[in-house]
């Protein structure tokens, strides 16, 4: 029996799940692993190794290559120059989080750099979003744009991450 199927016959509330959610989700999830596997230290949190990242990347890659992913950020997490609801979903872990976040999505001109870490600290709290904590499957068809937007970034950033032992060509 399929998950869903499954899920549906085992709740007391049935969820329609869209096939292009369990889709979305299922590609997030996979990119996101990419992400993991090539960019992550058995001895580092993924939080060092996102500063870690933006800092190695902000010199190696086109200005504009994550402008799109980082304006649909500003969209969703900034309402009329102060956090939206969606902000405070995101469930930062801790202070210096919410201000780098905030003060980039906020600014007039971010660097490249805290755009990166912003957007990236962004997909992290979107992977334990949806694998720790509290969850609410039924909330998942709402999300399909998230995902899509992170897996664009994931993407994006790839080529140019140490990505190279995994088989990907550098980007130039």
């Amino acid at each position: 029996m399929n998950a869903v199927d499954w899920i549906n016959s085992h709740l007391a509330h049935p969820v329609d799940l869209n096939p292009k959610t369990l889709s979305i989700v299922g590609d997030f999830t996979l990119m996101w692993a990419v992400f993991e596997a090539s960019e992550g230290e058995e001895l580092n949190n993924m939080l060092r190794q996102i500063t870690h990242f933006s800092d190695r990347l902000a010199g190696q890659f086109p200005l504009d290559l994550i402008n799109k992913e980082f304006d649909y950020c500003v969209r969703r997490y900034i309402d009329n120059g102060e956090k939206s609801e969606h902000f405070y979903n995101l469930r930062f872990s801790d202070d210096r989080q919410i201000d780098l976040a905030f003060s980039t999505l906020t600014s007039n001109s971010p660097t490249l750099r805290d755009k990166l870490e912003t957007c990236l600290l962004i997909v992290y709290r979107y992977r334990n979003n949806l694998f720790h904590g509290m969850k609410d499957i039924s909330t998942l068809n709402n999300q399909v744009s998230n995902f899509s937007n992170a897996i664009s970034l994931l993407q994006k950033l790839l080529p140019y991450g140490r990505a190279y032992w995994l088989g990907f060509p550098k980007a130039k």
